[in-house]
């Protein structure tokens, strides 16, 4: 088992085609058919069902999937740090929009600016996926918006605490009981289900046997903003995400009877027995950053 056959590993299952992978690589497709071979019976398990003809993955190469791309990506690090003098290289970044929208772009466009032989690749998805991106050694750093992270496997750095706040219109009711008496107000409009703040209102609903009448689920937060700021319902988002509508007053906050829990923005990488010079720099700025 080799860097290379990985390699044409991975490319395969993103293409999902033999031909395609073939094409890309430059080899003829009888070379890949080879490669794949010679891994299922030096791993002696099968990875592919029927992958003459198709490409479904087994069990066991989802399983191993992680493994295989920490060692791609440790491979690929080695040769970094070998062939630049540890100052250049890549790091890939999965993170969710409420922060993306309010500082963590700045922050990175710092850092490009600070070291430009460095590349960052940067994905924008909930912060549970963003999670399972670095578990599965996909993304190197994952930024996530919780109450805490408990994952055995996942090294955090608290960045910031993070005020969970209900918002809406300033004509709507002052408190959520008198809000969701309200048909106007009555309209939760939030963002995907696997938002972690969503969640934890959720819960906060059902616990309290509240009652809302309609949900929206929206992608974008500035189309959430947009819609609560021209009185259609109410939004349970991030302090950070609103306080410039608050202090604006297109925005108010809602009262509860209970506080939400407080939440905290992490930083996470995945333990490992080896160190990456590249992500501890990115790691010391953003601490330095934000104090």
């Amino acid at each position: 088992m080799n860097y290379k056959q990985l390699k044409t590993l991975k490319l395969l299952i993103e293409t999902g085609s033999y031909t395609k992978t073939a094409e890309i690589l430059n080899y003829t497709q009888s070379n890949i058919s080879q490669q794949i071979s010679q891994l299922e019976n030096e791993l002696e398990n099968s990875l592919f069902i029927n992958h003459n003809k198709s490409v479904i993955q087994t069990d066991f190469l989802k399983n191993i999937m992680p493994l295989i791309n920490d060692y791609i990506d440790v491979h690929e690090q080695i040769i970094n740090i070998s062939k630049y003098e540890n100052s250049r290289g890549k790091i890939k970044i999965a993170a969710p929009e409420s922060l993306l929208t309010s500082g963590l772009s700045n922050f990175i466009k710092y850092f490009l600016e600070s070291y430009p032989e460095i590349d960052i690749d940067l994905f924008n998805n909930t912060c549970s996926f963003n999670q399972q991106q670095l578990l599965n050694g996909n993304v190197d750093i994952a930024f996530v918006v919780n109450e805490d992270i408990t994952n055995k496997y996942l090294q955090k750095h608290k960045l910031d605490d993070e005020q969970i706040v209900l918002v809406a219109h300033m004509d709507a009711p002052d408190t959520l009981d008198l809000l969701l008496k309200d048909n106007t107000f009555n309209h939760l409009i939030i963002n995907e289900k696997d938002s972690t703040y969503r969640q934890m209102f959720e819960k906060y609903i059902f616990n309290n046997d509240y009652h809302i009448s309609k949900t929206t689920e929206m992608w974008s937060i500035d189309s959430i903003k947009s819609l609560i700021t021209q009185r259609i319902g109410f939004s349970v988002l991030p302090f950070r995400n609103v306080k410039n509508e608050i202090k604006n007053r297109k925005l108010k906050i809602i009262k509860t009877d209970h506080p939400f829990p407080l939440f905290q923005s992490f930083a996470l990488v995945k333990k490992k027995n080896w160190t990456n010079p590249i992500l501890n720099l990115f790691l010391k700025e953003i601490k330095n950053f934000n104090n």
